[in-house]
């Protein structure tokens, strides 16, 4: 009896994702489709408005459109003037593809919407599901691309984002798209070797923000979408100089890069953002500099924590001030910990250098585990400091960073093929 009931689990464990999603989905079909007769969605404009007497049909980058039950008719709402959509008339495994996101589940939730895209059932009378299943799986790829640190795994994820802009030209996600692509482009530029092949995809990647940028003239030039085409384009300007960085080998090199950094933060008009990234991009290239002349980064070390307090102090988004704070924790703690390996294995000063760079992956692990747009930094974070922490002998500290890196990083092929190796 107990054989037989061991017998049956594995099986029962092999049952695929989409399988239990699809049992899940039939299980509650009934109540979906009642649900879905009687709601609506809501539309928050960006005034506080809240409309729920409406449901939407369909978005493009210019437009919302939908309909009112109540009286059959049709409505349609600027994009400039929508805060967000709270889709309660999507489809279930729609929704259970969101929860999948949400928990950190990427492959799960590209695995999910797939079904999605594939059941004609679920979009009918709902176009809007396919250019957000589309955005999402583009999104979700080039997160674990960016976690694997893998060349050909951003290759797809850019193809990703094309397949979306060749579907739904139009896409609400058009101007996203466009840069996500060009990131990804630039990402796997940056993780090729040198050679022919690394130089044709930085040329992709310049050729793609150029693309983004002129895209975005096009698009955005009415008065409405001021703020969006400044923004926009100053992260395409932004991209295609950190381009650069990729090739710039030598000290010299990367002073003169960081020069023109600060030049094009002090440009008229530029969003704040961008100026408190590209001076970030600056600081990072002094202390770059430093370290491949292997002069003293003291001056360096202070420009990277004097843009760290006037990043803390700005009025940018949340996302935007951790994603950035986690870039330059991350440069603290890469500068320190190179710093070491140059040391001879008995030299006292490494223990001292360990734990410069220990606070500052740490800082990173506490304070930003999972900061959206640098999850790739979060991740390698936890593995740096669980180094470290083994380095020095703090054993019950590596558990715990290990645990936390696992639980937020599992679906992540570094956690699986790599860090998760320190646990055994």
């Amino acid at each position: 009896m107990i054989q037989m009931r061991s017998d049956k689990k594995p099986q029962m464990r092999g049952v695929t994702t989409t399988a239990c999603v699809v049992l899940l989905a039939a299980c509650f079909l009934g109540a979906g489709a009642a649900e879905d007769a009687t709601q609506t969605d809501t539309i928050v404009l960006r005034d506080g408005t809240s409309v729920q007497d409406c449901i939407v049909i369909d978005e493009d980058w210019r437009t919302v459109q939908g309909y009112r039950p109540a009286d059959g008719q049709k409505v349609t709402y600027q994009q400039a003037s929508v805060e967000k959509i709270d889709y309660r008339t999507a489809p279930l495994l729609y929704k259970v593809a969101q929860t999948n996101l949400q928990q950190g589940k990427w492959s799960t939730a590209i695995e999910t919407l797939g079904q999605v895209l594939a059941d004609e059932g679920a979009v009918k009378g709902k176009p809007w599901v396919k250019q957000y299943a589309l955005y999402n799986i583009a999104e979700s790829r080039r997160l674990l691309a960016e976690l694997a640190g893998d060349a050909g795994g951003l290759r797809k994820a850019a193809e990703a984002y094309s397949s979306l802009l060749q579907g739904v030209p139009e896409t609400k996600f058009k101007h996203e798209a466009l840069y996500g692509r060009a990131r990804c482009v630039a990402q796997e530029a940056a993780l090729l070797p040198a050679g022919d092949e690394k130089t044709a995809a930085i040329q992709r990647a310049g050729e793609a923000y150029r693309g983004f940028e002129e895209a975005c003239k096009k698009d955005l030039a009415d008065a409405a979408f001021a703020a969006s085409l400044q923004l926009y384009l100053g992260q395409g300007q932004l991209g295609e100089i950190s381009l650069k960085y990729i090739t710039a080998s030598k000290a010299d090199e990367l002073t003169v890069l960081a020069g023109e950094f600060r030049k094009f933060a002090g440009g008229a008009g530029l969003p704040g953002e961008i100026a408190l990234e590209a001076n970030l991009w600056a600081a990072r290239c002094d202390l770059a500099a430093a370290d491949k002349g292997g002069a003293d980064a003291g001056a360096a070390v202070k420009a990277v924590e004097a843009q760290i307090g006037k990043i803390a102090a700005s009025n940018a988004s949340q996302d935007t001030e951790e994603r950035l704070l986690v870039q330059a924790y991350s440069a603290l703690g890469e500068h320190f910990f190179s710093r070491v390996q140059a040391l001879p294995a008995g030299d006292p000063a490494r223990r001292n250098l360990y734990y410069e760079a220990a606070l500052a992956y740490l800082r990173v692990v506490m304070l930003y585990p999972s900061a959206a747009g640098a999850e790739a930094q979060c991740q390698f974070a936890f593995y740096r400091a669980a180094l470290i922490m083994k380095e020095l002998g703090e054993v019950y500290l590596v558990k715990r960073l290990l645990a936390e890196m696992g639980e937020k990083f599992g679906e992540s092929d570094f956690w699986k093929n790599t860090a998760s190796k320190m646990t055994s």
